[in-house]
C-alpha cells in the first residue's frame, strides 16, 4: 500500500495531516513482510529505500518498523528508567518505540534537538535509543535524558539502553494520541 501526498497549495497543510513532520511531498509506503523470514528483513527494506533513492526528486528515504500518525499503539513498549524506577507492583510507563533506520528523521524533516542521531556504529551491541521532546519532559522534566539508562520491557537480564539523543515530537497514535516516543537503530541485532 503506498500514498502519495503531493501538490499542497499551502505547505501548513502537511503540519494539520501530518504533525511532527515537514515538507510539501512524502510517498508513505508499506510493505508485507513474513517474520518468519527476518533475515531477509533488513536485506528487503535496504534494496527498497535504495531503489526509492534512485527515483528523480527523492531527497531522502529512511525505513521504520512503523509510519505516523496512525499507528494506534502497535508500537507501543514498556520500559523502566534506571535512575527511577518504576516500585514493585506499579505498572511500568509505556511509549511508542519503533525501530528506524538512521535517515528516518531526515526523510520526516524531524530535527535533533540534542545529542546525537544513531550512527553505523549503533549495532545493538551497547544498546542505544533516542527519545522524543514530550518524552524527555515528561521524564526528565528539569534535566537533559542525554546518557539516562532505561531498560526495555521489563526485562531485568536485557542490557541497559542509553539515550544519546533527544528529536522533536512525531504522533504515533493517530492524531490526538500522545507524543511521548522512544526510537532504537534498525539494525541487524534489532532482528535477533
Amino acid at each position: 500500500m503506498f500514498t502519495l501526498v503531493y501538490g499542497l497549495e499551502q505547505p501548513d497543510q502537511i503540519f494539520r495531516r501530518f504533525p511532527g513532520v515537514e515538507g510539501s511531498a512524502y510517498l508513505i509506503g508499506g510493505l508485507g513482510v513474513n517474520y518468519q523470514a527476518r533475515p531477509n528483513l533488513l536485506l528487503t527494506a535496504g534494496y527498497a529505500a535504495g531503489r526509492l533513492r534512485e527515483v528523480p526528486g527523492v531527497r531522502e528515504v529512511g525505513v521504520g518498523s512503523t509510519m505516523p500518525p496512525d499507528d494506534f499503539g502497535n508500537s507501543n513498549d514498556n520500559f523502566n528508567l534506571v535512575d527511577r524506577p518504576v516500585p514493585p507492583g506499579m505498572a511500568e510507563p509505556n511509549a511508542a518505540w519503533p525501530s528506524v533506520s538512521r535517515e528516518y528523521f531526515a526523510a520526516l524533516g524531524v530535527p535533533l534537538l540534542e545529542g546525537r542521531m544513531f550512527t553505523p556504529t549503533d549495532t545493538g551491541t551497547a544498546p542505544v535509543v533516542l527519545v522524543s521532546r514530550s518524552w524527555a519532559s515528561k521524564y526528565y522534566p528539569n534535566e537533559s535524558p542525554v546518557g539516562k539508562q532505561l531498560v526495555r520491557g521489563g526485562c531485568l537480564e536485557c542490557p541497559l539502553s542509553t539515550i544519546v539523543g533527544v528529536v522533536d515530537d512525531v504522533r504515533y497514535v493517530g492524531l490526538a494520541g500522545p507524543l511521548d516516543a522512544m526510537y532504537s537503530p534498525l539494525t541487524e541485532d534489532w532482528l535477533r
